[in-house]
This record gives structure tokens, sequence and C-alpha cells, in this order.
């Protein structure tokens, strides 16, 4: 409906340069570990290895920028599904203090959330 992923292609994905020219899009959740040898490899949690082109500030400043867009989505995604007015609570929120949503991220971020006691 308009709105644009996170990248340019679907999933997690970050677009980085093999030593040899060719363009690799790999999921940057399955990077293990990132290595300047002099060369900078990837590996990930399979145990693949890549060698690119990007130094390792580059490679962690676009798995930075791509989790940055993911947290710009779900705000934009919280924004639209709350109605106008509200004052910018939650839906079911009654000022009570306790949030009982979870909001666009699941819950996934900010630790649990307990039910009032």
């Amino acid at each position: 409906m308009g709105r644009t992923t996170p990248s340019t292609l679907d999933g997690a994905m970050i677009v980085v340069t093999r030593l040899h020219g060719s363009v690799l899009a790999l999921n940057c959740d399955l990077i293990e570990r990132v290595e300047a040898t002099p060369r900078t490899i990837l590996t990930m949690v399979d145990g693949s290895r890549y060698v690119v082109r990007e130094s390792v500030a580059e490679v962690v400043d676009k798995v930075r920028a791509f989790r940055a867009s993911v947290i710009a989505l779900a705000h934009e995604q919280e924004r639209e599904r709350l109605p106008l007015g509200d004052g910018g609570r939650e839906r079911g929120s009654h000022g009570t203090g306790a949030s009982h949503g979870t909001g666009a991220l699941g819950g996934a971020v900010g630790g649990s959330e307990l039910p009032p006691t």
C-alpha cells in the first residue's frame, strides 16, 4: 500500500560487494561476526564466509541503518494504527500506568511486560 520496505529487497538484507565485483545481499540477522584480516570477512551463523570490499565500519553502518529503518517503519505503522484524537495513547490504555498493548514490535523491545497485580 505504498509503503517502502526497510531495504531494497524483502527481508533483513544488506547489500555488499564481493572482491571480484559481484553484488551480494545477505540477511543481516544471520551475520555472526565481521572481521578485518586485513580484508573484511563476514562469517555467517552457518559457518559460511564471505570476503567483501566494504570495511568493517561500513558493514556495521549498513546493519545499523537497516535496523533503524525497521524501527522507523514500525513507528510509522503504529502512528497509522492509532486513531486521531486519542492523545497518543495506545488502544486499551486507560491511564492506569500499566501498558496492556505490546505495540508495533510485539513487546520484543524494552523487556517483558507483566500484567497488573
